[in-house]
């Protein structure tokens, strides 16, 4: 059932198969694996009378046994209870420690990640803004990272690239004809170790 699962669901061969795998995987955590299915459980004939396979209706019942998993695992690492807390010699720097964990709401950002993670990849991006500092965790599917090649264990840049509706784009503020505003454009930042790049979409 797996196999004609993923035959069904739509894949773009614009993206890597990684992509893929992972949105994959992401349906099955949040339940939606069935959703490319035609017909409901009830829907046992075609319009002309033919017969629908079992194999092409979703359950009558779902029951999301995975992310009940998941979500129980991941409460005993980072919920507020399980949290750790930061130790230091200096008492002062345990303190402001302390203090960005709170600010930044770090164990709802690790939650996100780790539940984020149970596909097989998680990505958390730092940022200090105004003198703050910011943390989000990223869907995975669309990031590619690139390692330093004198040291391949060193992580060089990370890319996020995908395809998004003109339309869209418009109403972001980008200056898009209307000719192709129904047309799909590539987006594309790439963070490195020096600033994060913001390129102007292309068809």
């Amino acid at each position: 059932m797996l196999k004609t699962l993923q035959q069904a669901m739509a894949t773009d061969r614009d993206y890597p198969a990684r992509t893929a795998r992972v949105q994959w995987l992401e349906s099955v955590l949040n339940g939606s694996l069935y959703d490319c299915l035609p017909h409901e459980f009830h829907e046992e004939q075609e319009l002309d009378g033919a017969y629908v396979p079992l194999s092409k209706r979703r359950p009558s019942v779902r029951y999301n046994l995975c992310r009940i998993i998941v979500n129980d695992s991941v409460s005993m690492l980072f919920s507020e209870g399980h949290f750790p807390t930061p130790k230091a010699d200096d008492e002062g720097t345990a303190e402001a420690l302390g203090k960005v964990i709170a600010d930044s709401k770090l164990n709802e950002v690790m939650v996100d990640a780790a539940t984020r993670g149970a596909v097989g990849a998680a990505a958390i991006l730092m940022r200090v803004l105004n003198n703050r500092v910011f943390f989000c965790a990223l869907p995975t599917a669309y990031l590619m990272p690139s390692w330093r090649k004198d040291a391949p264990d060193v992580l060089e840049s990370v890319t996020e690239q995908y395809k998004v509706r003109g339309d869209v784009l418009a109403a972001q503020g980008y200056s898009i004809p209307d000719a192709d505003k129904n047309s799909m454009y590539w987006f594309r930042r790439v963070w490195d170790s020096a600033a994060e790049t913001w390129y102007v979409p292309w068809l």
